[in-house]
């Protein structure tokens, strides 16, 4: 389990939430998944995506012909969060997503990636910085640029989502990813 770094100071979750998953992938990489929050495997290696989530991400990127080392992956917390409890009900939500998308994300963001796919809600409540009214289900494959104009989103349903029981959502996700590859290969 990696310790926080000093960014993480001040922050809601410094001592509740466990462990410290910085990105992986390379910096460089056309497309950024940004998910939720690291969860007990997360923390426990350090690395985004890498419990039975990563492993429903892993097959869809392998279906789309894809490896999972070409791409950058990032959380918008880097935490576990009590109970794997993150979203607006939770008393430390909106502190902790403001003080680690500042502290971290806000980073990850500048890298200069053509296409970000927001992986479930959390996170694109957050790129598109809408707290209110934002359902995947309204977003999934959409292009859209961000409201900072500096890259374009392609929303799709979070890996646990459908490995919590909406595998039928997997062709889904799937036709979501080709909309990212496509723009990110050919523009938009």
């Amino acid at each position: 389990m990696l310790s926080k770094p000093f960014t993480c100071s001040g922050c809601s979750l410094e001592e509740r939430g466990r462990g410290y998953v910085p990105p992986s992938g390379p910096a460089d990489s056309p497309i950024l998944f940004v998910g939720e929050a690291a969860g007990p495997d997360e923390a426990a290696q350090g690395i985004p995506f890498v419990g039975a989530a990563g492993g429903v991400l892993n097959r869809l990127l392998a279906r789309n012909h894809q490896v999972r080392d070409n791409s950058r992956v990032d959380n918008v917390i880097r935490c576990c969060p009590p109970g794997m409890w993150f979203d607006p009900r939770a008393p430390y939500y909106f502190s902790a997503r403001q003080h680690c998308t500042t502290a971290h994300l806000s980073t990850t963001l500048a890298e200069g990636h053509q296409v970000v796919v927001p992986l479930g809600g959390t996170a694109l409540r957050y790129l598109l910085q809408m707290d209110r009214d934002v359902r995947v289900e309204d977003w999934h494959g959409t292009v859209t640029r961000d409201p900072s104009d500096r890259f374009w989103l392609v929303p799709t349903f979070h890996p646990s989502f459908l490995q919590r029981g909406a595998m039928n959502l997997f062709g889904v996700v799937s036709f979501d990813l080709q909309q990212a590859l496509k723009v990110a290969a050919d523009g938009f």
